[in-house]
């Protein structure tokens, strides 16, 4: 059974039809800007078992140097 989501306003959507193969958090001060929390959640899929299925994310790459798992935030213009 797929996983499917949305951002906040559901312009964008998404499908994961594989296994999440690791789940993290970034303490990074990136990552803490990015999300607005001391420790950022993220999973890490394969990229053939994921689809963007509706929207356009925006992408935005951290120019600060610090290196962790994350590295590029795609979001929202609508809701961020």
């Amino acid at each position: 059974m797929p996983i499917t989501g949305q951002c906040h306003c559901g312009q964008i959507t998404y499908e994961l039809r594989g296994p999440i193969i690791k789940s993290s958090t970034c303490t990074c001060r990136p990552c803490q800007r990015a999300t607005g929390t001391f420790a950022a959640p993220f999973v890490t899929v394969k990229k053939a078992d994921f689809a963007i299925t509706a929207g356009a994310p925006t992408q935005y790459r951290a120019t600060t140097g610090v290196q962790c798992d994350v590295g590029i935030w795609h979001f929202c213009v609508k809701c961020g």
